[in-house]
């Protein structure tokens, strides 16, 4: 974990990324939501061979693999930045304020234009 500090113009200035990596979050985390859907799917069909449903789950696992190992980058670069993101709503994320403290930081949320202080 980074022990960044950001006043409040620093922490504005992370919104556009802050943006870009919820973004991916979320595009990732419905990545990996269907593509589970899909593996239990294909588990249920009766009609493939054995051979033809290893394969497609191969495949599946795999794709679900790569999402979440770009879901850990992106939370590596999170840390990075010395964020958090909320474990009860993961489109919250905390920012730590001047002394590195994120109680006395900011709070972005998905969507916001702006930052709000804790």
């Amino acid at each position: 974990m980074s022990h960044r500090s950001y006043d409040h113009d620093g922490a504005e200035r992370l919104i556009p990324l802050l943006r870009v990596l919820d973004r991916e979050i979320r595009e990732r985390g419905e990545a990996v939501a269907a593509a589970e859907r899909a593996l239990r799917a294909l588990r249920r069909n009766a009609e493939l061979s054995p051979r033809e449903r290893r394969i497609r789950e191969g495949y599946l696992h795999a794709e679900i693999s790569n999402h979440k190992r770009e879901l850990r980058q992106v939370n590596r670069e999170l840390a990075r930045l010395g964020c958090l993101v909320d474990d009860g709503d993961p489109s919250t994320v905390h920012i730590p304020g001047e002394d590195g403290d994120h109680g006395r930081g900011f709070v972005w949320r998905a969507g916001e234009a702006e930052i709000h202080e804790v």
